[in-house]
């Protein structure tokens, strides 16, 4: 096989390889503007939170959306100490609005209810990505 063949293999490899753990990459490929669903929750039953925890990821599949923060250390830098954060990546300000108001979510929620409230939750459009 010549070099450049074997190049090209390679970089269809990698593409086949990168393409699906990127969700983001058909919205690059779009220029459109990704968006984050960013949430402050306040969790009253750490227990019972645990089945909302488990449960929201199925439903992000159809809206090809992932974690980007789920909790973890945070520092206040103005304003009150934040509860626990999360921040879900979303291709669109569409998609995060239509995964929001979906009947997947929405059934989901209600696990979330009786174990924690939400202090502030909100999407946000990002920067698209021609204007990095």
């Amino acid at each position: 096989m010549r070099t450049k063949e074997k190049l090209a293999l390679a970089l269809l490899a990698g593409m086949a390889i990168v393409g699906p753990a990127n969700p983001n990459l058909y919205a690059q490929q779009n220029k459109s503007p990704p968006a984050y669903v960013i949430s402050n929750i306040y969790v009253t039953d750490p227990s019972g939170y645990k089945k909302f925890i488990d449960a929201v990821p199925a439903t992000l599949v159809p809206y090809h959306a992932s974690f980007l923060v789920r909790g973890g250390r945070t520092e206040a830098f103005a304003g009150e100490d934040p509860q626990r954060i999360v921040v879900i990546t979303f291709q669109s300000m569409e998609d995060a609005v239509r995964w929001r108001r979906s009947a997947e979510y929405l059934k989901v929620k209600e696990l979330a209810l009786t174990s924690a409230r939400d202090i502030s939750s909100y999407a946000v459009e990002g920067v698209a990505p021609q204007q990095y």
